[in-house]
């Protein structure tokens, strides 16, 4: 092999082992979905939730996702149309929770929220 030919596979090995630490950096923060289930699985016990009302609270945070569409795909576009159907969707939550889980919801997701905002 040439000298160019070197470096180019070189190169070539450097962008692979870059791409597949960066991929493996997202699958890790992604979890492919296994940290939407561990959050959720914390909100069903921080609620206290029956069964029942679990099923029915990852139906309307699925419908709420689908409707908006990915956030990896656009993120501003998503928040903004998550925030937009707020009111949709605690009109939903509401009839599956009582009073007290309801309150505790958006306490929850408010010191969240500013939790996200001190970083």
């Amino acid at each position: 092999m040439s000298k160019y030919s070197n470096i180019v596979m070189v190169m070539i090995l450097g962008c692979f082992f870059v791409f597949s630490a960066n991929a493996e950096k997202n699958k890790e923060h992604l979890g492919n979905g296994k940290m939407h289930k561990e959050k959720f699985q914390e909100m069903k016990s921080d609620l206290n939730l029956t069964d029942d009302q679990a099923g029915k609270l990852k139906k309307i945070l699925k419908e709420a996702r689908e409707e908006c569409g990915s956030p990896k795909e656009d993120k501003e576009a998503f928040h903004t149309c998550m925030k937009s159907n707020k009111s949709i969707i605690h009109s939903k939550l509401k009839s599956v929770l009582d009073k007290d889980q309801f309150e505790k919801f958006k306490k929850t997701k408010r010191e969240k929220h500013q939790e996200r905002m001190k970083k």
